[in-house]
This record gives structure tokens, sequence and C-alpha cells, in this order.
């Protein structure tokens, strides 16, 4: 195989770490900002949000010819995981075939469970700490980390919803 060839192969793969990073590790910035640093916090440190929010809200919809809604935000958090499990898979060498009827049923809960325990938890650990943030200072400063927290507690939840629903 050439050279060339090759290179989509790897970025494929840096594309699915990536795609695995955000789902696991990008949930933990603001946790560990509001319980180490929340001196850090400040309404004009929000304004580095604005380039993400723009390429989430505004020209990541734009890149697709369907229809783009909120209701597919979950659907990239699944996606995440979904890499996160395969790449562990692959790294333990128990890679598995994808099969059409859902089979076995664990890898589901296992799938089910990861999100509940480490995306749920991290999201009501972001809105509780915001929220007492912004109680201890009297301060509203926490007030768009509390916000992007509840937005991130609902995709969580729809996410985990949906999936209660299916199993």
């Amino acid at each position: 195989m050439e050279r060339a060839g090759r290179l989509t192969y790897l970025a494929g793969w840096l594309w699915n770490l990536m795609a695995g990073l955000r789902a696991v590790v990008l949930p933990i910035v603001p946790v560990v900002i509001l319980a180490c640093l929340p001196g850090a916090v400040q309404p004009r440190n929000a304004l580095l949000l604005v380039p993400a929010l723009v390429s989430w809200l505004v020209l990541y919809p734009l890149w697709h010819n369907l229809p783009h809604s909120q209701r597919s935000w979950p659907l990239s958090l699944a996606l995440g995981w979904a890499q996160v499990l395969a790449i562990w898979d692959y790294s333990r060498g128990r890679a598995m075939t994808w099969t059409p009827d859902r089979r076995p049923a664990d890898l589901a809960r296992r799938f089910w469970r990861a999100i509940s325990a480490w995306n749920g938890g991290l999201a009501l650990a972001w809105v509780g700490l915001a929220s007492w943030r912004i109680a201890q200072t009297g301060s509203w400063r926490f007030t768009v980390a509390e916000l992007l927290g509840v937005a991130n507690l609902a995709v969580v939840g729809c996410l985990i919803i949906a999936g209660r629903r299916s199993s």
C-alpha cells in the first residue's frame, strides 16, 4: 500500500481517538476549573468559548446536507463512547465484529453504564459546582459555566433516557 493510502487510515484512527477523547476528557475540564481554579472563571474568559460555540451551533449544522438540530447532540456523545470502547477492546485484542442484531446485550450495558456513570456524574458535578460557586461567592460570574453545565446535563440526560427506553 502506498504511503498516501496509509495516511487515510491514520487520519481515520486519529479521528476515532479524538472523538473518544472529546467524550471522556472534555467534561473533566469545567469540573476541575470550578473545583480547583474558581478564580480563573471570569466573564471575559467566556469570550474564549465563542469560536467553539459558533462552530458547534452555526458551522457544524451548515456543513451537513440534512436538517441538523439539538436533537442530534447526544449522538456525538454516543459516537465518542463507541470509539472509546472500540479502541479499548482493540487494545486488549478483543475487537468485535459488527452484527445488526444488537448482540451481545452485555456490551450495550457497558456502553450505557459508562455514559451514565462518567458523563452523567460529571454533568451533575459541573452543575452542582457552578451552583455552589454562585451561592458561595454571591457573584454571577459563574452563570456562563452554569448555563453550559445545564446544556451539557440536558444532552447527557437525553442520551441516558433514550438508552433506558431502548433496553
